[in-house]
């Protein structure tokens, strides 16, 4: 039962939060949505991508790794999508601000891989 209501909410939860922003990005400017809502835009897109790559990360966990338990996996691939989804999340809001460059990104991908090991190594 756990799984199933984890992939069913990760899928709609992600597909909602993305059609949201996406509608928002359409229909309205950032001048016209207000610092506040290009912040909360930037929060839409970090939760669906963080869902959906969760449930990406979930399959490869499950093909790769059929032993670990159920619990274990969405565990993994919750931190796993969270984290994947707040750096293309993270990426864009540079990008936006034109401080985005090839430095900034390959540190960014240092911490995070090293966020990554350490929470594999203590688990």
């Amino acid at each position: 039962m756990l799984l199933k209501s984890y992939l069913g909410g990760m899928t709609t939860v992600g597909v909602a939060a993305l059609a949201l922003a996406a509608f928002i990005m359409v229909t309205t400017t950032p001048f016209g949505i207000g610092p506040l809502g290009v912040t909360a835009w930037f929060l839409l897109v970090l939760v669906g991508l963080s869902a959906l790559t969760s449930l990406v990360a979930y399959g490869l966990a499950l093909w790769l790794q059929p032993h670990p338990s159920a619990k274990h996996r969405i565990r993994a691939s919750w931190r796993r999508g969270l984290m994947v989804g707040g750096y293309v999340t993270i990426v864009l809001a540079l990008n936006s601000l034109e401080q985005l460059n090839l430095r900034t990104l390959l540190i960014l991908a240092l911490l995070l891989i090293l966020i990554e090991f350490y929470a594999v190594a203590r688990a």
